[in-house]
């Protein structure tokens, strides 16, 4: 539909130019920690939101003239979701320091805080994207594109009012954005 390619389009443009932001308001040292730790955390949240969608936006969309049977279906999906990627995000969060050493060397190192941050919000990630494909799957994309727009504004007025405050206060609030996409 127009309005998921709308949404794609948006999130694109949204991703650079938080980049853009990003690396006009802090230092570059302070914009690579963020990278690196926000590397991590997608891999770790995309590995399973991957997973979880490639068999969720079928069985919903299958399912989607049986109100009953799709909402019963969602709720072992939401769970199984939850069962895999919490204790994931959890695990990535607490190897975060050995994880950044090994593979990306000591010098990187203050990365791991912030990926261990990042990690929280991150296990809500594939949730959202259950959420999503519930909502896309009873042809609601309007709601999809419009949530998603609203958030991401939401999410760069946040950044551009916190940008005074230093690196760590954008951190929690990307931390606290994935959670409130969730929810």
């Amino acid at each position: 539909s127009s309005k998921l390619l709308v949404t794609n389009i948006f999130n694109h443009i949204n991703n650079n130019i938080f980049t853009v932001i990003l690396g006009k308001f802090y230092s570059g040292q302070e914009v690579g920690y963020f990278t690196q730790a926000n590397k991590w955390n997608y891999m770790g949240h995309s590995l399973i939101s991957g997973t979880v969608n490639s068999v969720a936006q079928p069985v919903l969309s299958s399912l989607s003239d049986e109100r009953e049977r799709q909402q019963r279906a969602f709720r072992k999906m939401l769970r199984f979701t939850a069962f895999i990627s919490f204790p994931a995000m959890l695990g990535l969060s607490l190897i975060a320091p050995e994880l950044i050493i090994l593979t990306i060397t000591d010098k990187w190192l203050p990365s791991a805080s912030i990926l261990q941050l990042l990690c929280i919000g991150g296990a809500f990630i594939p949730i959202t994207n259950l959420y999503s494909n519930l909502v896309i799957s009873k042809g609601k994309s309007d709601i999809y594109m419009w949530n998603t727009i609203s958030l991401g504004i939401i999410q760069l007025t946040t950044m551009l009012l916190l940008y005074p405050y230093g690196c760590t206060y954008h951190d929690y609030s990307v931390c606290i954005h994935q959670y409130l996409l969730a929810v």
